[in-house]
């Protein structure tokens, strides 16, 4: 693994994948496109607005709208290394998909403490995306 591979994943935070992060930079070996300053930009957009549509989706009680934010920020979040945050995706896009087939209080209670704790890592990781973001851009 690459020194500038292992600098950029602390940069975000220690459960970044420093693995994937060198597979992203190998695209863009000499950082001559800035690849990897857009795609941090990328990603941290992509948290900001799945964040925002989980929160909606949760204060209306909108199952479906948690299962796909949930699906977007796993698929977002694994491609960037973020593999710990897509696994908490991962689980609260199931017990969304399992949790659909109860009546709403059921669903309600089902997927209230999993989004807390999700909600939770994902403000923390969005704070740690902009800093790194706002590193990279100046």
């Amino acid at each position: 693994m690459t020194e500038r591979a292992r600098d950029w994943a602390q940069r975000v935070g220690p459960d970044i994948d420093a693995d994937t992060v060198e597979r992203l930079m190998a695209l863009d070996p000499d950082d001559q496109t800035g690849l990897m300053a857009r795609l941090l930009s990328l990603f941290e957009s992509t948290l900001r607005q799945q964040l925002a549509a989980m929160e909606t989706a949760l204060e209306a009680a909108d199952v479906p709208g948690v299962r796909r934010a949930a699906h977007a920020l796993r698929s977002a979040s694994a491609s960037f290394g973020a593999l710990h945050f897509a696994q908490a995706c991962a689980d609260l896009e199931r017990i969304a998909r399992e949790s659909s087939a109860q009546p709403s209080p059921a669903c309600d209670e089902a997927l209230r403490a999993p989004a807390a704790s999700w909600g939770s890592q994902a403000r923390d990781l969005l704070s740690r995306v902009q800093s790194a973001a706002a590193a990279a851009r100046g």
